[in-house]
């Protein structure tokens, strides 16, 4: 509830109503536990007490069935964490095989949906830049990989194989100014 709270004074309803979803659903699995362990325990209304018999019963049922409401946006919620899992992998696993050699490696990368693609955004650290051709490829390869309208944005990081010389680092900070 405190996240609920914090969520809408920072107006972000979709967070909270995601808290607010947990909360009444752990509310009501609790009340479920609690009333299976009572049963199990002996805990039952008297036996000359149908009407309380028929209650329990009743409210039992109604427990059951809310959960059952709040299990089919749960499950929603839980199939697009596992595709955007999957299209994660996937993407980190075509920019490895596009990007990653000997002198360069993948070391972030990012993904939002636009309006009409998915952009991603990677950064690379390597030793020479990569040219559009190869750049091209692999946006393609992404396509073809699960994200098919699809936008590649790379941020190359130059890097050194080995330390600089003093005169190369002198020219580096020249250059810099």
């Amino acid at each position: 509830l405190a996240v609920v709270g914090y969520a809408i004074s920072n107006y972000h309803l979709a967070a909270a109503g995601g808290a607010f979803l947990l909360f009444v659903t752990n509310l009501v699995s609790i009340i479920i536990s609690a009333a299976v362990v009572f049963l199990l325990m002996g805990f039952r209304p008297h036996r000359h007490a149908e009407e309380g018999h028929l209650k329990l019963k009743y409210r039992l049922a109604m427990s059951v069935g809310v959960l059952l409401v709040l299990s089919i946006p749960l499950v929603q919620t839980l199939r697009r964490a596992v595709g955007q899992v999957q299209l994660r992998s996937a993407i980190q696993a075509t920019l490895d095989r596009a990007f990653k050699t000997e002198h360069s490696s993948v070391s972030d990368v990012s993904f939002a949906r636009g309006r009409r693609n998915l952009v991603v955004r990677a950064t690379l650290r390597t030793t020479e830049y990569f040219d559009d051709a190869q750049i091209r490829a692999a946006e393609g390869s992404l396509r073809t990989a699960g994200a098919p309208a699809c936008h590649l944005e790379l941020s190359h990081i130059l890097v050194t194989e080995s330390g600089l010389s003093p005169a190369a680092y002198d020219s580096t900070v020249d250059y810099l100014y």
